[in-house]
Protein backbone atom coordinates (compact mmCIF):
# COMPACT_ATOMS: atom_id res chain seq x y z
CA UNK A 1 0.00 0.00 0.00
CA UNK A 2 2.75 2.50 1.09
CA UNK A 3 4.50 1.55 -2.41
CA UNK A 4 1.58 2.43 -4.17
CA UNK A 5 0.70 5.32 -2.29
CA UNK A 6 4.15 6.63 -3.05
CA UNK A 7 3.92 5.34 -7.20
CA UNK A 8 0.55 7.31 -7.00
CA UNK A 9 2.18 10.37 -5.56
CA UNK A 10 4.64 10.67 -8.28
CA UNK A 11 2.61 10.13 -11.32
CA UNK A 12 -0.02 13.07 -9.93
CA UNK A 13 2.87 15.26 -9.53
CA UNK A 14 3.85 14.59 -12.76
CA UNK A 15 0.44 15.10 -14.19
CA UNK A 16 0.14 18.37 -12.40
CA UNK A 17 3.32 19.81 -13.82
CA UNK A 18 2.39 19.15 -17.04
CA UNK A 19 -1.40 20.71 -16.66
CA UNK A 20 0.31 23.53 -15.44
CA UNK A 21 2.61 24.03 -18.27
CA UNK A 22 -0.11 23.13 -20.52
CA UNK A 23 -2.35 26.21 -18.56
CA UNK A 24 0.68 28.34 -19.15
CA UNK A 25 1.72 27.76 -22.67
CA UNK A 26 -1.56 27.22 -24.39
CA UNK A 27 0.12 27.46 -27.82
CA UNK A 28 3.06 24.82 -26.86
CA UNK A 29 1.82 22.50 -24.52
CA UNK A 30 2.04 19.65 -27.02
CA UNK A 31 5.78 19.77 -26.65
CA UNK A 32 5.29 19.79 -22.97
CA UNK A 33 3.64 16.66 -22.20
CA UNK A 34 5.72 13.42 -22.42
CA UNK A 35 4.89 11.40 -26.01
CA UNK A 36 6.53 8.44 -24.66
CA UNK A 37 4.35 6.19 -27.29
CA UNK A 38 5.31 7.83 -30.02
CA UNK A 39 8.92 8.58 -29.38
CA UNK A 40 9.32 4.69 -28.88
CA UNK A 41 7.98 3.80 -32.76
CA UNK A 42 10.50 7.15 -33.74
CA UNK A 43 13.42 5.48 -32.08
CA UNK A 44 12.39 2.27 -32.97
CA UNK A 45 11.98 3.60 -37.11
CA UNK A 46 15.61 5.16 -36.15
CA UNK A 47 17.70 2.23 -35.37
CA UNK A 48 15.64 -0.31 -38.05
CA UNK A 49 16.69 2.51 -40.52
CA UNK A 50 20.81 2.76 -39.69
CA UNK A 51 21.07 -0.69 -39.06
CA UNK A 52 20.09 -1.60 -42.23
CA UNK A 53 21.37 1.05 -44.70
CA UNK A 54 24.41 1.51 -43.45
CA UNK A 55 27.35 0.22 -44.78
CA UNK A 56 28.73 -2.74 -42.16
CA UNK A 57 31.98 -4.31 -44.34
CA UNK A 58 34.34 -1.71 -41.90
CA UNK A 59 34.56 -4.00 -38.71
CA UNK A 60 36.57 -0.62 -36.40
CA UNK A 61 33.61 1.73 -37.85
CA UNK A 62 31.20 -1.55 -36.87
CA UNK A 63 32.03 -0.80 -33.65
CA UNK A 64 32.42 2.81 -33.53
CA UNK A 65 29.27 2.83 -34.54
CA UNK A 66 27.51 0.23 -32.26
CA UNK A 67 29.41 1.95 -29.15
CA UNK A 68 27.63 5.19 -30.23
CA UNK A 69 24.19 3.96 -30.93
CA UNK A 70 24.44 2.11 -27.14
CA UNK A 71 25.02 5.86 -25.81
CA UNK A 72 22.23 7.32 -27.88
CA UNK A 73 19.49 4.74 -26.79
CA UNK A 74 20.62 5.06 -23.36
CA UNK A 75 20.36 8.73 -23.41
CA UNK A 76 16.95 8.21 -25.42
CA UNK A 77 15.33 5.79 -22.20
CA UNK A 78 16.83 8.36 -19.71
CA UNK A 79 14.87 11.48 -21.67
CA UNK A 80 11.78 9.69 -20.94
CA UNK A 81 12.00 7.35 -17.84
CA UNK A 82 14.83 8.81 -16.00
CA UNK A 83 13.46 11.09 -12.40
CA UNK A 84 12.96 14.57 -12.27
CA UNK A 85 15.08 16.36 -10.24
CA UNK A 86 14.88 19.79 -8.83
CA UNK A 87 15.35 21.29 -12.00
CA UNK A 88 12.42 21.84 -14.85
CA UNK A 89 13.15 24.61 -17.40
CA UNK A 90 13.55 24.91 -20.09
CA UNK A 91 12.11 20.72 -20.33
CA UNK A 92 12.85 18.04 -18.23
CA UNK A 93 14.28 16.29 -20.77
CA UNK A 94 17.21 18.17 -20.99
CA UNK A 95 18.22 17.60 -17.15
CA UNK A 96 17.46 13.72 -17.72
CA UNK A 97 19.88 13.42 -20.38
CA UNK A 98 22.54 15.37 -18.34
CA UNK A 99 21.57 12.67 -15.86
CA UNK A 100 21.89 10.24 -18.95
CA UNK A 101 25.56 11.06 -19.80
CA UNK A 102 26.85 11.83 -16.69
CA UNK A 103 26.12 7.92 -16.00
CA UNK A 104 28.06 6.86 -18.99
CA UNK A 105 30.88 9.65 -18.57
CA UNK A 106 31.42 7.80 -14.63
CA UNK A 107 31.32 3.78 -16.38
CA UNK A 108 33.89 5.45 -19.24
CA UNK A 109 35.83 6.49 -16.45
CA UNK A 110 35.42 3.18 -14.85
CA UNK A 111 36.46 1.52 -17.83
CA UNK A 112 39.29 3.47 -18.46
CA UNK A 113 40.13 2.69 -14.35
CA UNK A 114 40.99 -0.51 -15.55
CA UNK A 115 43.47 -0.45 -18.47
CA UNK A 116 46.46 0.40 -18.24
CA UNK A 117 47.95 3.94 -19.57
CA UNK A 118 49.11 2.45 -22.88
CA UNK A 119 45.64 0.67 -23.41
CA UNK A 120 44.10 3.74 -22.44
CA UNK A 121 45.87 5.72 -25.41
CA UNK A 122 45.61 3.25 -28.09
CA UNK A 123 41.96 3.15 -27.66
CA UNK A 124 41.71 6.83 -27.74
CA UNK A 125 43.56 6.81 -30.54
CA UNK A 126 41.25 4.08 -32.35
CA UNK A 127 37.98 6.33 -31.70
CA UNK A 128 40.27 9.29 -33.28
CA UNK A 129 43.80 9.18 -34.29
CA UNK A 130 44.55 12.79 -33.34
CA UNK A 131 44.59 11.23 -29.74
CA UNK A 132 46.98 9.35 -28.01
CA UNK A 133 50.16 10.88 -29.23
CA UNK A 134 52.87 12.56 -27.12
CA UNK A 135 51.91 16.10 -26.72
CA UNK A 136 54.36 18.93 -27.03
CA UNK A 137 54.45 20.41 -23.28
CA UNK A 138 54.68 24.49 -23.41
CA UNK A 139 55.82 26.90 -20.82
CA UNK A 140 54.19 30.24 -20.35
CA UNK A 141 57.37 31.50 -18.14
CA UNK A 142 60.36 31.35 -20.45
CA UNK A 143 60.19 34.85 -21.55
CA UNK A 144 58.27 37.11 -19.14
CA UNK A 145 59.27 40.26 -20.51
CA UNK A 146 56.64 42.84 -21.63
CA UNK A 147 58.08 45.02 -23.96
CA UNK A 148 60.46 43.44 -27.07
CA UNK A 149 61.64 46.18 -29.25
CA UNK A 150 64.22 43.44 -31.11
CA UNK A 151 60.93 41.64 -32.42
CA UNK A 152 59.67 41.89 -35.93
CA UNK A 153 56.28 40.84 -35.11
CA UNK A 154 55.65 42.95 -32.19
CA UNK A 155 57.24 45.10 -29.49
CA UNK A 156 54.57 43.19 -27.14
CA UNK A 157 55.53 39.90 -28.71
CA UNK A 158 55.39 37.71 -25.38
CA UNK A 159 51.33 39.81 -24.70
CA UNK A 160 50.50 39.30 -28.00
CA UNK A 161 51.40 35.53 -28.02
CA UNK A 162 49.38 35.25 -24.94
CA UNK A 163 46.30 36.56 -25.75
CA UNK A 164 46.39 34.37 -29.23
CA UNK A 165 46.51 31.42 -26.84
CA UNK A 166 43.77 28.58 -26.60
CA UNK A 167 43.76 29.29 -22.63
CA UNK A 168 42.71 32.97 -23.08
CA UNK A 169 38.73 32.20 -24.60
CA UNK A 170 39.31 29.07 -21.96
CA UNK A 171 39.24 31.45 -19.00
CA UNK A 172 37.15 33.56 -20.40
CA UNK A 173 33.89 31.02 -20.81
CA UNK A 174 35.08 29.34 -18.05
CA UNK A 175 34.31 31.75 -15.98
CA UNK A 176 31.29 32.56 -17.29
CA UNK A 177 30.12 29.56 -16.70
CA UNK A 178 31.56 28.61 -12.96
CA UNK A 179 29.73 32.34 -12.63
CA UNK A 180 26.37 30.87 -13.53
CA UNK A 181 26.86 27.80 -12.07
CA UNK A 182 28.19 29.16 -8.28
CA UNK A 183 25.92 32.55 -8.64
CA UNK A 184 28.25 34.05 -5.92
CA UNK A 185 30.11 37.20 -6.40
CA UNK A 186 32.94 36.62 -3.30
CA UNK A 187 33.32 32.76 -3.66
CA UNK A 188 34.09 33.14 -7.66
CA UNK A 189 36.73 35.65 -6.75
CA UNK A 190 38.25 33.30 -4.27
CA UNK A 191 38.25 30.50 -6.44
CA UNK A 192 39.67 32.36 -9.43
CA UNK A 193 42.88 33.91 -7.44
CA UNK A 194 43.24 30.19 -5.39
CA UNK A 195 43.17 28.52 -8.48
CA UNK A 196 46.32 31.10 -9.89
CA UNK A 197 47.95 30.05 -6.25
CA UNK A 198 47.34 26.12 -7.19
CA UNK A 199 49.01 26.79 -10.79
CA UNK A 200 51.98 28.35 -9.38
CA UNK A 201 52.02 25.64 -7.06
CA UNK A 202 52.25 23.03 -9.49
CA UNK A 203 54.74 23.92 -11.79
CA UNK A 204 57.21 21.21 -10.87
CA UNK A 205 54.49 18.74 -12.19
CA UNK A 206 53.85 20.52 -15.76
CA UNK A 207 55.42 22.88 -17.03
CA UNK A 208 51.84 24.21 -18.50
CA UNK A 209 51.04 25.46 -14.74
CA UNK A 210 54.35 28.04 -15.36
CA UNK A 211 53.13 31.44 -16.11
CA UNK A 212 54.31 35.36 -15.81
CA UNK A 213 52.98 37.05 -13.30
CA UNK A 214 51.58 39.52 -15.41
CA UNK A 215 49.90 36.62 -17.29
CA UNK A 216 48.82 35.62 -13.61
CA UNK A 217 47.70 38.40 -11.96
CA UNK A 218 46.41 40.59 -15.24
CA UNK A 219 45.42 38.73 -17.79
CA UNK A 220 43.81 35.12 -16.11
CA UNK A 221 42.48 37.44 -12.80
CA UNK A 222 41.77 40.98 -13.58
CA UNK A 223 41.01 40.06 -17.51
CA UNK A 224 39.43 37.57 -18.49
CA UNK A 225 38.49 35.54 -15.31
CA UNK A 226 36.64 39.14 -14.26
CA UNK A 227 34.92 39.45 -17.46
CA UNK A 228 34.00 36.01 -17.52
CA UNK A 229 32.44 36.47 -13.87
CA UNK A 230 30.65 39.85 -14.62
CA UNK A 231 29.21 38.77 -17.50
CA UNK A 232 28.45 35.25 -15.39
CA UNK A 233 26.46 37.09 -12.80
CA UNK A 234 24.82 39.91 -14.93
CA UNK A 235 23.18 36.84 -16.71
CA UNK A 236 22.02 35.30 -13.55
CA UNK A 237 20.23 38.69 -12.07
CA UNK A 238 18.86 38.85 -15.81
CA UNK A 239 16.69 35.76 -15.79
CA UNK A 240 15.76 36.40 -11.95
CA UNK A 241 13.76 38.92 -13.51
CA UNK A 242 10.25 37.96 -13.97
CA UNK A 243 9.67 35.74 -17.00
CA UNK A 244 7.23 37.20 -19.65
CA UNK A 245 5.92 34.54 -21.84
CA UNK A 246 6.24 35.76 -25.38
CA UNK A 247 7.00 32.14 -26.66
CA UNK A 248 5.97 30.26 -23.72
CA UNK A 249 6.94 29.35 -20.02
CA UNK A 250 10.47 28.17 -21.49
CA UNK A 251 12.88 31.12 -20.65
CA UNK A 252 14.83 29.67 -17.20
CA UNK A 253 14.74 31.74 -14.05
CA UNK A 254 17.74 31.51 -11.98
CA UNK A 255 17.63 31.18 -8.29
CA UNK A 256 20.12 33.58 -6.08
CA UNK A 257 22.36 31.59 -3.78
CA UNK A 258 23.04 33.01 -0.33
CA UNK A 259 25.71 30.32 1.51
CA UNK A 260 25.88 32.25 4.65
CA UNK A 261 29.74 30.89 5.53
CA UNK A 262 30.32 32.35 8.68
CA UNK A 263 26.74 31.46 10.72
CA UNK A 264 28.22 27.77 11.52
CA UNK A 265 31.24 25.19 11.02
CA UNK A 266 29.40 23.28 9.25
CA UNK A 267 28.47 25.94 6.65
CA UNK A 268 32.27 26.52 6.69
CA UNK A 269 33.49 22.60 5.91
CA UNK A 270 30.66 22.60 3.28
CA UNK A 271 31.90 25.40 1.15
CA UNK A 272 35.60 24.51 1.82
CA UNK A 273 34.47 20.89 0.32
CA UNK A 274 32.15 22.50 -2.70
CA UNK A 275 35.75 24.92 -3.26
CA UNK A 276 37.87 21.33 -3.15
CA UNK A 277 35.63 19.86 -5.49
CA UNK A 278 35.44 22.41 -8.33
CA UNK A 279 39.34 23.09 -8.27
CA UNK A 280 39.64 19.63 -8.44
CA UNK A 281 37.33 19.43 -11.65
CA UNK A 282 39.72 22.07 -12.93
CA UNK A 283 42.85 20.45 -12.55
CA UNK A 284 41.51 17.10 -13.60
CA UNK A 285 41.34 18.47 -17.56
CA UNK A 286 44.86 19.34 -17.01
CA UNK A 287 45.85 16.18 -16.03
CA UNK A 288 43.80 13.93 -18.26
CA UNK A 289 45.18 15.82 -21.37
CA UNK A 290 48.42 15.35 -20.31
CA UNK A 291 48.16 11.67 -18.92
CA UNK A 292 46.10 10.59 -21.88
CA UNK A 293 47.85 12.73 -25.00
CA UNK A 294 44.46 14.68 -25.55
CA UNK A 295 45.21 18.25 -27.19
CA UNK A 296 43.59 21.41 -25.33
CA UNK A 297 41.26 22.23 -28.51
CA UNK A 298 40.07 18.64 -29.29
CA UNK A 299 36.42 18.11 -28.66
CA UNK A 300 36.81 15.59 -26.17
CA UNK A 301 38.10 18.17 -23.40
CA UNK A 302 35.32 20.51 -25.23
CA UNK A 303 32.78 18.38 -24.38
CA UNK A 304 33.89 17.27 -21.11
CA UNK A 305 34.25 21.07 -19.88
CA UNK A 306 30.40 21.07 -21.27
CA UNK A 307 29.18 17.90 -19.63
CA UNK A 308 30.44 19.25 -16.30
CA UNK A 309 28.71 22.89 -16.87
CA UNK A 310 25.65 20.81 -17.56
CA UNK A 311 25.59 18.46 -14.68
CA UNK A 312 27.33 20.59 -12.22
CA UNK A 313 23.64 23.05 -12.73
CA UNK A 314 21.27 20.83 -11.31
CA UNK A 315 24.47 19.32 -8.46
CA UNK A 316 25.16 22.44 -7.25
CA UNK A 317 21.40 23.17 -6.47
CA UNK A 318 20.98 20.19 -5.22
CA UNK A 319 23.82 20.86 -3.12
CA UNK A 320 22.98 24.20 -1.90
CA UNK A 321 19.38 22.99 -0.72
CA UNK A 322 21.30 20.41 1.16
CA UNK A 323 23.72 22.32 2.97
CA UNK A 324 21.05 25.17 3.86
CA UNK A 325 17.35 23.68 4.17
CA UNK A 326 17.20 21.29 7.70
CA UNK A 327 14.29 19.55 6.47
CA UNK A 328 16.33 18.36 3.34
CA UNK A 329 18.42 15.42 4.57
CA UNK A 330 19.27 13.43 1.37
CA UNK A 331 22.04 13.80 -0.99
CA UNK A 332 20.59 14.45 -4.11
CA UNK A 333 21.14 12.36 -7.42
CA UNK A 334 23.04 14.86 -9.37
CA UNK A 335 25.35 16.13 -6.15
CA UNK A 336 26.23 12.44 -5.78
CA UNK A 337 27.16 11.74 -9.57
CA UNK A 338 29.29 14.94 -9.35
CA UNK A 339 31.36 13.77 -6.49
CA UNK A 340 31.13 9.71 -7.70
CA UNK A 341 32.44 10.96 -10.97
CA UNK A 342 34.94 13.26 -9.65
CA UNK A 343 36.59 10.71 -7.13
CA UNK A 344 37.27 8.21 -10.25
CA UNK A 345 38.75 10.86 -12.19
CA UNK A 346 41.23 11.42 -9.75
CA UNK A 347 41.81 6.98 -9.15
CA UNK A 348 42.29 7.12 -12.92
CA UNK A 349 44.40 9.79 -12.46
CA UNK A 350 46.61 8.64 -9.75
CA UNK A 351 46.86 5.48 -11.24
CA UNK A 352 48.04 5.83 -14.98
CA UNK A 353 50.23 9.15 -13.77
CA UNK A 354 52.24 6.59 -11.85
CA UNK A 355 56.36 7.75 -12.82
CA UNK A 356 55.24 10.67 -15.16
CA UNK A 357 55.67 12.81 -12.03
CA UNK A 358 58.73 12.51 -10.38
CA UNK A 359 59.47 15.63 -9.01
CA UNK A 360 58.84 16.31 -5.52
CA UNK A 361 57.21 20.01 -4.34
CA UNK A 362 59.90 22.41 -3.89
CA UNK A 363 59.86 23.30 0.43
CA UNK A 364 58.48 26.72 -0.58
CA UNK A 365 55.45 25.11 -1.92
CA UNK A 366 54.81 22.59 0.73
CA UNK A 367 55.90 24.17 3.91
CA UNK A 368 53.55 27.15 2.29
CA UNK A 369 50.42 25.21 2.04
CA UNK A 370 51.24 23.23 5.52
CA UNK A 371 51.35 26.91 7.18
CA UNK A 372 48.32 27.96 5.34
CA UNK A 373 46.38 25.04 6.32
CA UNK A 374 47.19 25.19 9.79
CA UNK A 375 46.47 29.04 10.25
CA UNK A 376 43.14 28.27 8.56
CA UNK A 377 41.56 25.53 10.98
CA UNK A 378 43.27 27.41 14.13
CA UNK A 379 41.66 30.52 13.01
CA UNK A 380 38.60 28.18 12.39
CA UNK A 381 38.30 26.74 15.95
CA UNK A 382 38.90 30.39 17.60
CA UNK A 383 35.55 31.95 15.06
CA UNK A 384 33.53 29.25 15.73
CA UNK A 385 34.65 27.60 19.24
CA UNK A 386 35.71 30.89 21.24
CA UNK A 387 34.77 33.95 19.46
CA UNK A 388 30.71 33.14 19.19
CA UNK A 389 30.42 31.74 22.80
CA UNK A 390 31.03 35.61 23.74
CA UNK A 391 28.67 37.87 24.60
CA UNK A 392 27.53 40.69 22.47
CA UNK A 393 27.97 43.36 25.40
CA UNK A 394 24.88 42.55 27.35
CA UNK A 395 22.26 40.90 24.49
CA UNK A 396 21.87 37.31 24.54
CA UNK A 397 21.74 35.75 21.18
CA UNK A 398 17.81 35.42 21.72
CA UNK A 399 17.15 38.92 21.80
CA UNK A 400 19.33 40.14 18.92
CA UNK A 401 17.40 37.78 16.56
CA UNK A 402 13.86 39.06 18.21
CA UNK A 403 15.05 42.49 17.65
CA UNK A 404 16.51 41.37 13.76
CA UNK A 405 12.62 39.40 13.28
CA UNK A 406 10.79 42.45 14.41
CA UNK A 407 11.70 44.39 11.56
CA UNK A 408 11.19 41.98 9.14
CA UNK A 409 7.69 41.21 10.05
CA UNK A 410 6.54 45.09 10.54
CA UNK A 411 7.87 45.46 6.51
CA UNK A 412 6.14 42.54 5.72
CA UNK A 413 2.89 43.17 7.00
CA UNK A 414 2.97 46.89 5.38
CA UNK A 415 4.04 45.33 1.58
CA UNK A 416 1.09 42.98 2.04
CA UNK A 417 -1.13 45.56 3.27
CA UNK A 418 -3.90 42.95 5.46
CA UNK A 419 -2.20 41.99 8.43
CA UNK A 420 -0.38 39.23 7.36
CA UNK A 421 2.67 38.20 6.66
CA UNK A 422 4.17 37.17 2.60
CA UNK A 423 5.10 33.68 2.52
CA UNK A 424 8.79 34.07 2.97
CA UNK A 425 10.56 33.53 -0.56
CA UNK A 426 13.65 31.12 1.02
CA UNK A 427 10.56 28.79 1.77
CA UNK A 428 11.91 25.76 -0.13
CA UNK A 429 10.16 25.23 -3.76
CA UNK A 430 10.65 23.80 -7.25
CA UNK A 431 13.96 25.42 -8.10
CA UNK A 432 14.79 26.47 -11.85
Amino acid sequence: NKMFMKTRGIQQKESSFYQNYNKQDRYIGWIKQPHTILALLVGVLVLVYFAEKRDDSNAELNVKWGLGAMACVYLFISAFHMKDGLFIRPHPILWRVLTGMSIIYLCLMVFLLFQSVEDARFILSKLDPALGKPLPERSYAEDCRIYTPESNISHYKNVYATFHDEFVPAHLFGWFGKAILVRDFYLCWILSCIFEVMELSMEHLMSNFAECWWDHIIIDILLCNAIGIWVGLKVCGYFSMKPYYWLGNIRPELDTYNWEIFSSWKRLLAMVVLMTVILTIELNAFFLKYILYIPPPHIVNIARLIMWWGIGQPGMREYYQWVTDPNCKRFGTMSWMCVAVVFVEVLVIIKMGKGMFPKPAPPAVFWGWIIFTAVFVLWAIWFYGFRSTEPARGNSRKTLEAREEAPRNQEDRELNGNGKPHRRLNKPTKAH
